[in-house]
């Protein structure tokens, strides 16, 4: 039986491999950017600075390639040669990227992200009124303000890119690094899938730098950790998080397009009797998630 070089490697080498391609694949991304508007005789400063939502289809989209450059060269095309170096043509099956066949599953999987949607916005609320300094603030502030003005465009060609950019490649290439090959080697690690998940999510939320949006995304990477370990299956997660992209791209553009008077960088407030309904929704598909896996275990164990 042949023997990839993948299997030769230990958790903690093949994460400090991950990290260290990424790394590399950013720094080498930020150079292509550099010089692709160098050519242009423009500057990164110049169009952030000047960008609203009145700015020119031309420049968004030029934003929008930067934004798809930094994240195919830092995320997905790092996760892919690693993969391909460490496991040759068995990369798929190593990070349980195999066609899911159970659809209810999949559509259950769907809805349980949508039920965590009340708990998400209020934990929003709640990681807001956590004090914090000006300059962690400010950045959460231009960087909802930057994805605003992005999305605010009636051009459809513009958003097919943004959804491309902001819900496709974060899918793919984020689940790919964390849920693909971070939280299995920290479970091969820790030898508890809990702890596993928990800190990969940590080191999820805290990669965004976005401070006031922190505690929400750490509990959606969980999410997503328990979704791709419940099922053994990577696409489940990467469905999940283009279909959360996807609505919040879907929103801004329809909210914008139709000139509906809401504050695009304030979470919404859900009553709280749907809260209360939405919370035990998703705690009971949860459980429901978790017993399906122990079923699964004890049928392959048998």
């Amino acid at each position: 039986m042949k023997t990839f070089y993948g299997e030769n490697k230990s958790p903690l080498q093949i994460l400090i491999l991950l990290f260290s391609v990424c790394f590399l694949g950013g720094f080498l991304g930020n150079i292509i950017i550099f010089l692709l508007l160098n050519i242009q005789h423009l500057q990164i400063n110049s169009l952030l600075n000047n960008l609203n939502e009145n700015s020119s289809l031309e420049d968004k989209k030029r934003l929008v390639n930067i934004l798809a450059i930094n994240h195919l060269t830092t995320f997905l095309l790092p996760a892919l040669i690693l993969l391909s170096m460490l496991y040759a043509h068995t990369w798929t099956r190593v990070v349980k990227l195999t066609t899911p066949k159970n659809i209810v599953l999949l559509i259950l999987g769907l809805l349980w992200l949508l039920f965590s949607y009340p708990l998400i916005e209020w934990l929003y609320s709640v990681n807001k009124a956590i004090p914090m300094p000006d300059w962690m603030i400010g950045m959460e502030e231009s960087t909802n303000q930057l994805v605003v003005n992005l999305l605010s465009s009636q051009d459809i060609g513009l958003l097919f890119l943004n959804i491309i950019v902001m819900a496709v490649l974060p899918a793919l290439g984020e689940e790919m690094v964390f849920r693909g090959i971070v939280q299995p080697n920290f479970i091969k690690l820790f030898k508890n899938y809990h702890i596993a998940i928990w800190i990969t999510a940590l080191i999820f939320s805290a990669i965004h730098m976005q401070f006031q949006g922190f505690i929400p995304r750490f509990v959606l990477g969980a999410m997503l950790g328990y979704l791709s370990f419940w099922t053994n299956n990577l696409w489940y997660p990467i469905i999940a998080h283009f279909v959360n992209n996807s609505i919040q791209v879907l929103v801004i553009y329809y909210v914008k397009k139709n000139r509906i008077d809401i504050d695009l960088n304030n979470n919404l407030e859900f009553p709280t009797n749907i809260l209360i309904i939405s919370v035990f929704l998703f705690l009971g598909l949860g459980w429901y998630f978790y017993n399906n896996f122990l079923r699964n275990t004890k049928n392959e164990t048998e």
